[in-house]
């Protein structure tokens, strides 16, 4: 889309420096795939296309109009979210190092790490929408089949995970897509949000048990779809953490758990889930479930 409207826009007399570098940059990538290069070139060639348009931009727009032409262009090549984040990051080195660019190492490192943070984000942003769309559609299906509400939400959670695994999305975040599908689905039927947050919090589970995660992912993924549910339906941080904590000991008692090792895991589980909703997301990875 955005390729497009810098496309349109360049031929016309209002164009910004930004819209004309992209179009630039996709016109460059064009004629990489054109002359048969191999994909991981095509970013290459956009942000080279990009750069010859930038000059009027401030240092930090400049980098980061670049580093997004090449994220484009590797996104346009069918690459997946680590190539296209890779691409963008490459791309923000480059031109940051440019001798025409007057950057301090500080703002150029913040420009870099904004530059692949964006690329992630925007990608996975499409790739959540399309599973949320599938997950919408799961539970129609489902409802016209007069399924229950719970039997909807599992079918909207499983849409989700496997839309996500067909964008090439993997591990926790197939997870998590579950669990904002069955969310979602829950509540578009009205239903209390304990409810919302047991239907969310298994369809999490169930789609880190296909993967073959251990008992501590799914207790995990159900416990931060859950709390992420209760809090965004008005509960108090410790309402939402007990029953995220429940939610994560049916997970992890389903995924052949003894009862008192289920009950150490959805402890930590839900500790965990209220640490990533804070913010503190390198307390989940010290515990492997990303």
């Amino acid at each position: 889309a955005a390729y497009t409207a810098a496309g349109t826009a360049s031929v016309e007399q209002d164009a910004t420096p930004e819209q004309s570098a992209l179009a630039a940059a996709q016109s460059a990538a064009r004629r990489s795939r054109l002359g048969g290069q191999r994909a991981e070139m095509q970013p290459i060639a956009a942000r080279e296309g990009a750069a010859s348009q930038v000059s009027s931009m401030l240092p930090e727009k400049q980098v980061s109009t670049v580093a997004e032409a090449a994220a484009l262009a590797a996104r346009d090549a069918d690459l997946n979210t680590q190539e296209q984040t890779d691409a963008a990051r490459e791309a923000a080195i480059w031109h940051s190092s440019s001798p025409n660019v007057t950057m301090d190492e500080e703002l150029r490192y913040d420009s870099v790490w904004t530059a692949a943070e964006t690329a992630y984000s925007s990608d996975t942003n499409v790739k959540e929408s399309a599973a949320l769309t599938a997950a919408a559609e799961a539970a129609e299906a489902s409802k016209t089949a007069d399924g229950s509400v719970e039997d909807q939400c599992a079918d909207a959670g499983s849409a989700a995970a496997q839309s996500m695994f067909a964008s090439g999305v993997n591990g926790r975040l197939q997870a998590a897509s579950a669990g904002d599908g069955a969310a979602e689905c829950a509540k578009n039927a009205l239903i209390d949000v304990t409810q919302q947050a047991t239907y969310a919090g298994a369809a999490a589970a169930a789609a880190a048990q296909i993967m073959g995660l251990t008992a501590e992912a799914q207790a995990t993924v159900a416990a931060s779809a859950a709390y992420e549910v209760a809090t965004d339906g008005g509960w108090t941080k410790s309402r939402a953490g007990n029953i995220s904590q429940e939610v994560a000991f049916t997970a992890a008692t389903n995924a052949g758990a003894p009862e008192e090792q289920a009950k150490a895991i959805s402890s930590d589980a839900y500790i965990a889930a209220a640490a990533e909703a804070a913010g503190q997301a390198q307390w989940s990875k010290s515990k492997n479930v990303t």
